[in-house]
């Protein structure tokens, strides 16, 4: 017998207590139970049972699910204040967020966001220019991604793997061209 996460959810508010509207249930339906697979969100629903008492909120599931459609533009910065600390411009970064990664081809890319991201510490007045003109970047790419279904049109790269990738481009469009001309008819008169 499977058991079915509305039910999970409505037995786990019942243990308050409290008893799941229907417009709850409808918000549920289609913001968690119709994006993720029934056993992720029954796992979730079970991990915040063992982790809290009170009765599960629609974004404590969405955190245990590794959803970031309700990421704070401030968290997200965070994130990428380490990725550029532990990456550097000319490493590829491993995001998954793919409001993140929107942001950061908004922004010019990679290496752009690497040179042009102030140090917290050291200079806290362009840190704050910089934090607001990203959460502005984030709300609108989060939407661009959770709303409208967009993605990023690459994945961000480091200078050295774009380096690669251009000179592999560069190799591909010569060979296309050699082979191309290789069929060309001979001009008359040349």
């Amino acid at each position: 017998m499977s058991l079915d996460p509305l039910q999970y959810l409505s037995s786990l508010c019942g243990r308050t207590n409290q008893t799941l509207t229907d417009d709850e249930a409808l918000d549920w339906e289609r913001k968690v139970f119709s994006r993720f697979k029934s056993e992720h969100v029954l796992a979730a629903l079970s991990t915040h049972a063992d982790r809290s008492q009170f009765r599960p909120q629609i974004s404590d599931v969405l955190k245990l699910l590794g959803d970031t459609s309700n990421r704070s533009a401030h968290e997200a910065l965070n994130q990428l204040v380490r990725l550029v600390n532990q990456y550097g411009p000319y490493r590829s970064p491993e995001i998954k967020d793919e409001a993140l990664s929107l942001a950061i081809a908004e922004l010019g890319g990679w290496p752009l966001v690497c040179q042009s991201l102030p140090d917290p510490g050291a200079n806290e007045i362009g840190f704050d220019r910089f934090a607001k003109r990203f959460a502005f970047v984030y709300a609108t790419s989060s939407n661009q991604v959770h709303v409208l279904g967009l993605q990023a049109p690459s994945k961000p790269m480091g200078l050295i793997e774009a380096q690669s990738s251009k000179g592999a481009q560069a190799a591909i469009e010569y060979d296309t061209q050699a082979h191309q001309s290789a069929y060309e008819a001979p001009k008359v008169g040349a």
